[in-house]
């Protein structure tokens, strides 16, 4: 049979052209397979590296990608739960890699395993597993072991958090809705009394590689119109300072904000007036408040004379401690203080709320029954600088984690405050108290001219039974007239209140024996009395248009107001 010429060139061309592809194939197969182990162990080398330097946000998806190639690889499993142990939000996605090596070689395994897993059992609500973890490491390790205090403490915690959720609450938390909760993180909640304003802090990430990295902050402003936030960025020389920036008060009319502007070594507190949704002109705060330490929250009483701050300076009880700072008659600054040992403890105490009740204070601590971390602590001032025995305020406000910066409105009944649960980033949580306080919150407009238009004014108010001013001065807002202020019940005051252009004049004012919170709202109005419109004043007049709001529906006869002009 004869095969023609072309027809033979085809075949051997077909079987030049098979077996090149196989050859290709082997030697793809080849390449891929040998490149897979060198760039397993490249991969296992970096991730390990990062792992050494303690770089555990950078070497956790390194391990994970291990973990998806080798998924029985002890080493790589315990790598990835002290990773999630490290890291600064998901903690508790490490349970189940620490709990699969102590399962599998418990025997091979340093003490430090039962305590790391007790730790991630703690801050997961599993505080049963977490006193067993502890127990097996107290009992197997030496007294002189680095971490055997921390995990006497860390018992004791659990221990705590076990006896406060005996206690019933009837707390709700709600989550604020998302035109202030976002994707990035919110924390550093600070409320005008009447919680018409919230003042946070807003930290912006960006995802590289599986990594989540901090790329700038923040401050805003959110004003409350009905059941909606409108939301603005305030605007301030905040963004040109090169030092770190961080919210760390507000004054109760919401009109002047406090910031905690440093470094890692020192920190000091300083206050800016908002105007517009803009901070006015920096100011520090006396050296009697700051010092060459660090001084990082600050929160001012309704009467603006007592400011209660945290500083770590030296003659405290523990690292970082709460003082107080207080105003004589003369506006100069008589007392400074710290606030003892019942409230002090050799732990971190830290962000300080006096109430507007100006006797009533929460903050921050790692002492006292805490749960884990920070806890909210509420104490009440008897005499002086005396305190209450301070109390955990419990679950579900307080958890395992950090709990720090707690603020509470005027009626009692609302607070406010940032948390991270299982999520990445901090969302701010509204937790309803059902309480209410017995003050009344007094706020208004001043305008004066025909028509009316918001005046430069001040407010000056009179104790009337004690001839004292409560208040050196209060500064209505230039831009809108606004002003806010909060009283006692059962208490007499005169408001003497002093524009540009206009003589003082003079309101009385009598807040009622209420055993709950009222709120008065108040429209003052100046004028000029003239003859005729081209005439110079004969004469000046006061109108005050009041409104009294008892927002619990009791007669409105129970509440008693006079006006003397």
């Amino acid at each position: 049979m004869r095969i023609s010429f072309v027809y033979k060139l085809n075949f051997f061309w077909v079987l030049f052209y098979k077996i090149f592809i196989v050859c290709v194939l082997l030697m793809v197969c080849k390449g891929y397979s040998q490149p897979t182990t060198v760039n397993k162990k490249k991969l296992l080398r970096t991730a390990q590296n990062f792992f050494d330097n303690e770089q555990f946000d950078k070497a956790l998806p390194l391990f994970l990608k291990l973990d998806s190639i080798d998924s029985d690889n002890f080493e790589i499993k315990y790598s990835i739960g002290a990773c999630y142990l490290n890291s600064a939000f998901e903690k508790t996605k490490g349970i189940p890699y620490l709990e699969y090596v102590l399962k599998k070689g418990e025997k091979l395994l340093p003490n430090i395993i039962f305590y790391d897993l007790a730790n991630l059992y703690h801050l997961n609500f599993q505080f049963d597993e977490a006193i067993t973890m502890l127990t097996t490491y107290l009992n197997r390790s030496p007294k002189t072991d680095t971490y055997y205090l921390k995990a006497e403490r860390l018992l004791n915690n659990c221990k705590n958090a076990k006896e406060l959720m005996q206690t019933p609450s009837n707390i709700e938390i709600e989550r604020l809705d998302n035109s202030i909760n976002t994707i990035q993180s919110e924390s550093t909640p600070f409320i005008s009394a009447d919680e018409s304003k919230i003042f946070f802090t807003r930290t912006y990430y960006q995802t590289q590689m599986g990594i989540e990295f901090e790329t700038t902050k923040k401050i805003l402003i959110a004003t409350k119109t009905g059941t909606t936030y409108e939301i603005k960025e305030l605007k301030s020389e905040l963004s040109s300072i090169k030092s770190t920036v961080s919210l760390a008060g507000v004054s109760p009319d919401g009109e002047v904000l406090f910031f905690a502007i440093g470094n890692a070594n020192n920190s000091d507190l300083y206050a800016c007036k908002i105007i517009n949704d803009a901070c006015a002109q920096l100011i520090k705060l006396p050296e009697i408040i700051n010092s060459p330490f660090d001084e990082t929250s600050i929160s001012v009483s309704p009467d603006g004379r007592t400011y209660y701050f945290s500083s770590n300076r030296p003659g405290g009880y523990g690292a970082k401690d709460l003082y107080r700072a207080v105003l004589d008659d003369n506006n100069q600054w008589s007392i400074i203080e710290n606030l003892g040992p019942l409230v002090n403890t050799e732990f971190d105490e830290d962000a300080p709320f006096i109430h507007p009740d100006n006797k009533t204070l929460y903050f921050s601590s790692k002492g006292h029954n805490s749960i884990g971390g920070y806890d909210i602590f509420v104490t009440q001032n008897v005499f002086a600088n005396e305190w209450k025995y301070p109390t955990n305020i419990g679950l579900p406000i307080n958890t395992p984690a950090d709990d720090i910066g707690f603020v509470i409105s005027a009626d009692g009944n609302s607070a406010y405050f940032a948390s991270s649960t299982s999520s990445t980033k901090y969302d701010i949580n509204k937790a309803i108290l059902h309480k209410t306080i017995p003050l009344t919150l007094v706020k208004g407009t001043i305008r004066g001219g025909d028509p009316p238009q918001p005046v430069k004014a001040r407010i000056r108010v009179i104790d009337k039974e004690t001839q004292k001013l409560i208040k050196y001065v209060y500064n209505p807002n230039p831009e809108t007239g606004k002003y806010l202020m909060i009283f006692p019940p059962n208490k007499n005051y005169d408001m003497i209140i002093e524009a540009e252009g206009y003589l003082p004049q003079l309101i009385n004012i009598f807040i009622p024996n209420q055993t709950y919170f009222y709120e008065l709202y108040q429209e003052i109005y100046l004028k000029q009395v003239k003859i005729n419109n081209n005439d110079t004043a004969i004469g000046q007049e006061i109108r005050v248009s009041n409104t009294f709001y008892d927002i619990y529906k009791t007669n409105i006869s129970d509440s008693i107001l006079r006006i003397e002009e």
